[in-house]
């Protein structure tokens, strides 16, 4: 098996949160490559920008999410703005909605996905 940085970009946002100039331009061309290829990425060096206890925060409210009962997450399934909860199984339709088309995966895991288009966000 692959180590998970010679398969999935890995992002420093160090040079960034230090002000190093052309930081931005960088991080950011880093970024659109990694969302528009393997759609994932891992951020190195945000601890400054994102304190430890937000991270764990972030981490309990997702155990919680995806440990709650069928019926409460079948609540808020994927809307017509891909927003919501995609179980295990569910594809996208990402690019009906005038962005650009993105092969339909079946999807292995479940995930909460909030573009922030559509209602309630």
């Amino acid at each position: 098996d692959a180590a998970p940085e010679e398969w999935l970009p890995v992002l420093d946002v160090g040079p960034l949160l230090a002000g190093e100039p052309g930081a931005l331009p960088r991080l950011a061309a880093q970024l659109r490559s990694a969302c528009e290829t393997t759609g994932f990425y891992f951020l190195e060096h945000f601890g400054s920008a994102l304190p430890d206890g937000v991270c764990r925060s972030l981490l309990e409210a997702s155990r919680h999410a995806h440990g709650l009962p069928e019926e409460a997450k079948a609540e808020w399934y994927l809307n017509a703005s891909d927003s919501g909860l995609m179980p295990v199984g569910a594809s996208t339709r990402w690019g009906s909605a005038g962005r650009p088309p993105l092969p339909e995966q079946d999807g292995f895991n479940e995930a909460v996905l909030l573009w922030g288009n559509g209602p309630p966000w």
